[in-house]
C-alpha cells in the first residue's frame, strides 16, 4: 500500500462513517479531537476499523490524543504498527529470532 493510500482510506472512513458527509475540508492536518470530529465512541469504532482494515493491533497505550489528533497522525500510527515487508519478496519480514531457526 503506498504511503498516501493510508490517509485516503482513513479520510474516506471518517467521511462515510463519522461525519456521514463529504468533508472536502478534511486534510491530513485537520484537528480531529479538538474540533469534535472524533469522540470517545467514534474513536473506539475507528480503532476497530483500523485493526480490521490494516491488520494491525492497536495497543491500549497507543490510544492517546496525539496518535489520533489528525488523519496524518493516524496514518503514521498504522504504518508503525504494520509488519515490515521484505522488499525482495514483498512478504512480512520475520522477527530476528524466527529468522535464525
Amino acid at each position: 500500500m503506498n504511503p498516501a493510500s493510508v490517509e485516503t482510506v482513513v479520510r474516506t472512513h471518517l467521511e462515510e462513517h463519522v461525519l456521514q458527509q463529504s468533508a472536502a475540508g478534511l486534510t491530513d492536518d485537520t484537528p480531529l479531537l479538538s474540533t469534535g470530529v472524533l469522540t470517545s465512541l467514534t474513536l473506539v469504532r475507528l480503532v476497530a476499523f483500523l485493526e480490521s482494515t490494516f491488520g494491525v493491533e492497536v495497543p491500549m497505550e497507543e490510544i492517546v490524543g496525539p496518535r489520533f489528533a489528525t488523519v496524518g497522525a493516524i496514518a503514521a500510527l498504522v504504518r508503525e504498527l504494520r509488519p515490515r515487508e521484505d522488499p525482495v519478496t514483498a512478504t512480512p519480514a520475520r522477527p530476528w529470532t524466527e529468522a535464525r531457526r
